[in-house]
């Protein structure tokens, strides 16, 4: 009956090691392409990715209405004041709504007639709306400070990789599938149009530590498990790993759809898409490549 379950695992492993060696290839290229397009635009526009008025700088106006107000209805009005970029958020409560004009305008006179024309349209209060400056050179300060801690947190991470296993090339394994999940991450942000904010930033931060969780584990569970065959480890791990990548995924869907709150939603939404691909990374290259580095190694005995 074992011998039988082995058999049976086998299979599955031979039929996982082919499977995976073309996705390794399919997730290499999409790597390859992230890594080009995020280079095109940051020559073009000088970032990596779309940034909301939190890191570019601008004005958050905000007011509370018993009634659903028609988002679209409303942009075209604020438009008619001024050219430049309009973001309009949504937020809903047992009280009513919440809607918050995010635009990079910083004429003082428009956003007085932005605020007039709320006012006027929508049975608003003056006195109810709220305003909230971002400097140009504040948004520039936050986005710059922002992506150091990123960088500074993937670089302490790829150090404690490689103390970690001290081997070479499994760490570096580790370390290039954490640094895809985020490059691809952005990538995907980028093509949905997704403009992140401070809270965006956060979510990478977080997203690091998902990624290489995973990966960590892959590469403990086959380099320091003993009296067990490599098919073993590899399933025994995968196990475990996507276990922890399903719930996260499921407590991130949850938070992104129950939550109002717009800077938790795109949190939330960044993280599943990351860990989305974490799963492909870590099961469809980490894996299959770490599987060839060990098999050749055991040849060459």
């Amino acid at each position: 009956m074992v011998r039988m379950e082995n058999e049976n695992l086998k299979k599955k492993y031979s039929l996982y090691k082919k499977i995976s060696t073309v996705g390794m290839y399919v997730m290499i290229i999409f790597f390859i392409f992230s890594i080009i397009f995020l280079s095109y635009k940051y020559t073009t526009t000088g970032s990596l990715f779309l940034k909301d008025i939190t890191l570019s700088g601008g004005v958050s106006i905000s007011f509370f209405s018993q009634e659903k107000i028609n988002i679209n209805t409303l942009e075209e009005k604020v438009k008619t004041v001024t050219n430049e970029e309009i973001v309009i958020r949504e937020t809903r409560s047992s009280n009513g709504y919440g809607y918050f004009v995010e635009s990079t305008v910083q004429d003082q006179n428009k956003i007085n007639e932005i605020i007039d024309l709320i006012s006027q349209n929508y049975n608003v209060k003056k006195e109810q709306i709220s305003i909230q400056f971002i400097g140009e050179t504040l948004g520039k300060s936050f986005f710059k400070e922002s992506f150091i801690a990123l960088i500074l947190a993937f670089l302490f991470m790829a150090i404690v990789v490689f103390i970690l296993f001290r081997q070479p090339l499994p760490s570096f394994y580790v370390v290039f599938a954490a640094l895809a999940d985020i490059v691809e991450t952005i990538t995907i942000t980028n093509l949905l149009g997704i403009k992140i904010s401070v809270g965006g930033i956060a979510a990478f931060l977080m997203l690091l530590g998902y990624s290489v969780d995973t990966d960590i584990l892959l590469t403990t569970r086959i380099l320091k498990t003993k009296g067990k065959e490599l098919y073993e480890k590899t399933f025994n791990a995968m196990k475990t790993g996507l276990i922890m990548s399903i719930t996260t995924l499921v407590a991130t869907l949850s938070g992104f759809l129950l939550s109002n709150n717009p800077i938790i939603k795109q949190i939330m939404l960044i993280i599943f898409i990351g860990i989305m691909l974490d799963i492909l990374n870590t099961w469809m290259f980490n894996a299959p490549i770490l599987i060839k580095t060990i098999e050749k190694k055991h040849r060459q005995k």
